[in-house]
């Protein structure tokens, strides 16, 4: 053992080293209690490891005349107690030392009489015959009797007497020769031996001879007697006796670690012996545990009282108690043993050490103390390299720590109100892994949590790779670990556990994850199957990985034979999606998928299952595998095809549809099975079905079909296809139901289905002459179905546009749209000149492309017209092509136009009247609009009044406007003035009002003319004083105008 340090002896001391000196207090009292008579049985109450040893040990110290006899109750647990209380008490005090009764011999007597187990024999003599004995007197008979027969013998069976006789004689020989040849193959099959065996078969042949003549047997009986009551306490009373003056003292020590059962059992004995009988030199001392005790008698009490105090009580004459040290007392006695233990001790660690003792022993006794240093010691020997703290946070948690060490360094709750110290230490967990597994603590960590980091990730122990996760070495050991590994498909789907608080770093944590994808990337799995790792490898792996990882994934789905399964194949693969997108992975996993064939039984799986989705799935069949399947089916079982429906090309299975029409004949006033067949026939034929019923058979099935039933829609749709071609009368009643019907249900369902019996050109054409409700109410809902299979001639529609919108009450714009939607020929301009009026109204409020083109088409012809045409579109400015120019709104005029624009309002001038003053002010605005200037046009109008002096009022309101705007008036003030604003336009209130409007310009024109060229304007505006609108008119122009004053009778102006 090193010298450095010493384990503390733990034997009771007899001293009280305690501040508070309790023991000794007690120990003074219970030898006062032990020299006076009184009390015999005196019981010393305590918790384990309190001192009650130890205050035995004081008291003994104090009573030098009295002897103490210590009996381990522990100890003789599984004697009988009785009398292994008298064996050891007559040994101790018949032993030479002790020297207390002075009669040794008659104790050793006693004592040996006491040990003596009490033996009976009984003999029993049986005669015993053995078979050479028995062999013997038969052959005492057998001798005389064959002298008898022997000489009289004679010839028998020709065989010589002589033989009998021989044989009669050695008859005894030849049984024991047999017997002997018996014997020697017995120990042959024995394998004794060759020679061996005629040995022992010769003394087994004459063993029979050498058995006694009789049996002798022996019955023993042995008696093992224990001392009854009786007998104990004579013996006690004798002992008591003989001890003259001297004192003894027994002590029953130990009490508090005996199992239960035995409590009860040394109880008995105490009380039975000890507290009934008084005794003048034995007083009796038991240290006991009083909760231990009330354990042991918690069986023998009733539901409502505790009879342990009880059976204290009637036992012991007196109790003392002896409580656990006080705080300052303990860490006083825990200092001067540890400085013994250690005596170059560090302060530091023993505080440390001091504190974790204080946290985590709430019950602290002085046996305790001691075994905790003793502990210490032992560990510190095996390595004096761990700090002191660390092996006594061990100690102290040893069970906890040796239970699970991985979690004892991660999880640090059971250090209670030390977790916050050693949290934060580095050391700790490595020291505390040294101690638990008795290795140097150099790389302990390492050492210890790599084979446990192995062995959880082969085996997928999601809980111990979280503990070790929280160890410090975590990311230095997993990197090595993964890489020993040869499987990896557990650990990837064990490491995919773990937890974010773990002691590693993204960054190491990625790359260990591609390291694991490259190394395992080649691995087999099972064909067909998505394991989990390869969803958690998706997901972990680097960006760079993930698109080849995913092919890999998903090209291991595929099985190229009969095994394959295309609903657990979609499964796999929607799987894959819902992966991707919970894991926020862009990757298009039917990007990856390849296109495959399968039998048509799984591609009918599929379809069940995904309906039109299964084209991602790029499973499919041929064309003609379909058609071989097709052309199997019967009228009965036609409708197994039903998932033909959702195939790319089930337009072209044109011999099945035609098949499915044979099946028509003879069954045409069966519903149900006509049902069917138009349900087929409407999903695979692109074009409307060219050979409906007709009328009298739509009439028939229309009458036994109830109007909730989904074929009666399809016969509505087949009397729209008849359109007018049929008039029974007879047909109407229920024809009309249908045709009249106002249910806006009934219509949309129609609608969705007109277009398999009618394509939408023709049900438009034929709504013009075929109308009724139905029709009405069908037809704008089909511009606002989407049909991709929809074809018409556009041009014929454009013709029929506003018939059709009119007839069926229908938006232009509606039909505009759904004509934008297919390709078209070029139109030319007469086609559109064709179009009416009011098709141009309403192409200019459309915003579709089409609309736009035909506008343009109009445009584009005459902003490049030449001088002819814009001759023959002004010769009448009601002509169609003025008209449509209006309504679109042309604002393209070029200088033909322009000219022959100027043209015809001059000639307009030179009329005496206007019959378009409307149109001509509409073309002037539009010519305005259009930004060509108009100026040299008036300006010659202009010229033309003033020459021809013949403006009238109709020209004056017409162009008086655009004259003040374009004719540059200003520049001929005079002329104007004299010549355009003439004093006659003054009685016309519309003439007036236009001057009112304009009275800016009249009044820089009046200004800028000279007086005489003015003066009869002026004066035909003061002479009209009275007619309306004048006076606000001169007031606008300056022009004052005399009041007007009666004088004799008549009217003067007054200045």
């Amino acid at each position: 053992m090193s010298k450095k340090y010493t384990f503390i002896d733990n034997e009771p001391l007899g001293e009280d080293l305690f501040e508070g000196k309790g023991q000794d207090r007690i120990s003074d009292v219970i030898v006062e209690i032990i020299t006076n008579d009184k009390f015999k049985v005196i019981g010393i109450d305590g918790g384990w490891g309190t001192g009650k040893s130890n205050l035995v040990g004081i008291i003994d110290k104090k009573l030098p005349n009295h002897h103490f006899f210590i009996y381990d109750v522990w100890g003789h647990q599984e004697d009988e107690q009785r009398k292994a209380i008298l064996v050891e008490l007559t040994e101790y005090i018949n032993n030479e030392k002790n020297r207390l009764v002075s009669n040794k011999k008659e104790w050793d007597k006693n004592l040996i009489t006491l040990l003596a187990n009490t033996k009976e024999t009984t003999t029993i003599n049986q005669p015993y015959l053995s078979i050479g004995f028995i062999f013997s007197l038969l052959s005492i008979v057998y001798i005389p009797t064959v002298n008898v027969f022997k000489d009289s013998m004679a010839d028998f069976f020709d065989i010589k007497a002589l033989f009998w006789k021989l044989v009669l004689v050695t008859f005894p020989i030849f049984i024991v020769l047999g017997i002997y040849i018996f014997n020697v193959i017995k120990e042959w099959f024995k394998k004794s031996g060759f020679w061996k065996g005629f040995k022992l078969a010769a003394q087994e042949t004459f063993q029979v001879y050498t058995n006694k003549q009789k049996e002798e047997t022996k019955v023993e009986t042995i008696s093992d007697n224990q001392p009854s009551v009786r007998d104990f306490q004579l013996w006690m009373k004798k002992i008591d006796n003989d001890l003259g003056k001297k004192k003894l003292v027994l002590v029953f020590d130990n009490f508090d670690r005996l199992p239960k059962k035995h409590i009860l059992s040394i109880w008995s004995v105490i009380h039975i012996f000890f507290s009934e009988t008084k005794y003048e030199n034995i007083k009796i001392i038991i240290p006991f545990d009083r909760l231990h005790i009330k354990n042991a008698f918690k069986d023998l009490n009733g539901t409502a009282q505790d009879y342990a105090n009880d059976y204290i009580n009637k036992t012991f004459d007196i109790v003392y108690r002896v409580a656990p040290p006080i705080l300052s007392s303990w860490k006083g006695f825990f200092k001067d043993n540890w400085k013994k233990a250690f005596p170059e001790y560090n302060e530091l660690e023993y505080i440390k050490t001091e504190q974790a003792y204080e946290v985590l022993r709430p019950n602290i006794t002085p046996r305790e103390i001691i075994a905790f240093i003793n502990e210490v010691v032992s560990l510190k020997l095996l390595d004096d390299t761990i700090p002191d703290r660390y092996i006594s946070i061990f100690v102290l948690n040893k069970e906890t720590i040796i239970e699970n060490p991985l979690k004892a360094v991660t999880e640090l709750q059971y250090l209670k109100g030390l977790e916050y110290s050693y949290e934060i230490d580095d050391d700790f967990q490595k020291y505390i892994t040294a101690l638990a597994y008795q290795i140097k603590p150099e790389n302990a960590l390492e050492v210890v949590y790599k084979k446990e980091l192995k062995d959880c990730l082969i085996n997928g122990n999601e809980d111990k790779l979280d503990e070790i996760s929280k160890t410090k070495v975590f990311s230095r050991i997993l990197n090595s670990t993964v890489h020993e590994l040869e499987n990896y498909v557990k650990a990837i789907e064990t490491l995919n556990k773990l937890n974010e608080d773990a002691e590693i770093s993204d960054l190491e944590l990625h790359n260990i994850w591609d390291d694991i994808y490259l190394k395992q990337k080649e691995i087999s799995v099972e064909k067909g199957k998505l394991a989990e790792f390869q969803l958690i490898l998706l997901d972990k792996i680097n960006t760079n990985f993930k698109s080849d990882w995913l092919s890999k994934i998903t090209s291991n789905l595929y099985l190229y034979d009969k095994v394959f399964s295309s609903q657990a194949f979609a499964k796999n693969i929607d799987r894959l999606v819902v992966f991707c997108s919970e894991k926020k992975i862009v990757l298009d996993v039917f990007s990856y998928l390849k296109n495959q064939d399968v039998d048509v039984d799984q591609l009918k799986i599929l379809i069940d299952t995904k309906n039109d989705e299964f084209k991602k799935y790029k499973l499919n069949c041929t064309k003609e595998v379909i058609e071989t399947y097709l052309k199997e089916r019967t009228a009965e079982n036609f409708k197994d095809a039903e998932f033909i429906f959702h195939l790319e090309y089930k337009y072209e299975l044109t011999a099945f549809q035609n098949q499915l029409i044979t099946f028509i004949a003879g069954r045409e006033n069966d519903a149900v099975f006509l049902s069917q067949i138009y349900k087929f026939l409407k999903n695979i034929s692109k074009q409307p079905i060219t050979n409906p019923l007709n009328d009298a058979q739509v009439y028939t099935l229309m009458r036994q079909v109830k109007l909730e039933d989904p074929f009666y829609i399809d016969l509505a749709c087949m009397r729209i296809k008849l359109g007018s071609t049929t008039n029974n009368p007879s047909y109407e009643p229920v024809f009309s139901k249908a045709l009249n019907s106002n249910d806006s249900a009934f219509y949309q369902k129609v609608a969705k289905e007109i277009e398999h019996y009618i394509n939408l050109e023709e049900l438009l054409i034929s709504s013009i002459q075929f109308n009724n409700p139905l029709m009405k109410g069908i037809v704008p809902l089909l511009f606002e179905l989407e049909n991709d299979n929809r074809e018409l001639d556009v041009k014929n529609i454009i013709e029929n546009l506003i018939v059709i919108c009119n007839a069926n009450n229908l938006d232009s714009e509606k039909v505009f749209f759904e004509l934008d939607q297919y390709e078209k020929e070029k139109f030319d301009y007469s086609f559109v000149f064709a179009l009416s009026e009011e098709f141009f109204q309403k192409a200019k409020e459309s915003d579709s492309e089409i609309a736009k083109e035909i506008i343009d088409i109009i445009t584009d012809h005459f902003k490049n017209a030449d001088n002819t045409i814009w001759k023959s579109v002004f010769d009448d400015l009601n002509s169609k092509e003025l008209n449509i120019l209006l309504i679109i709104g042309f604002l393209d005029w070029n200088s033909f136009a322009l000219q022959n624009f100027k043209n015809k309002i001059i000639e307009i001038a030179n009329n005496a009247s206007i019959d378009n003053q409307e149109r001509i002010q509409l073309l002037i605005s539009s010519f305005e609009n259009s930004e060509i200037s108009l100026v040299n046009t008036f300006k010659d109008l202009r010229g033309e009044f003033i020459k021809n002096n013949n403006i009238s009022k109709e020209h004056f309101v017409a162009f008086i406007e655009p004259l003040f705007k374009h004719g540059a008036l200003i520049e001929h003030a005079g002329d104007v003035i004299r010549t355009i604003f003439k004093p006659e336009f003054l009685d016309d209130n519309d003439c007036v009002q236009l001057m009112i409007s304009q009275n800016n310009h009249i009044l820089k024109l009046i200004e800028k003319s000279d007086k005489t060229e003015s003066s009869d304007f002026i004066n035909g505006i003061i002479d009209r004083r009275t007619v309306n609108g004048i006076e606000e008119l001169a007031n606008n122009l300056n022009i004052k105008i005399p009041k007007l004053q009666k004088e004799d009778g008549e009217i003067k102006d007054v200045e």
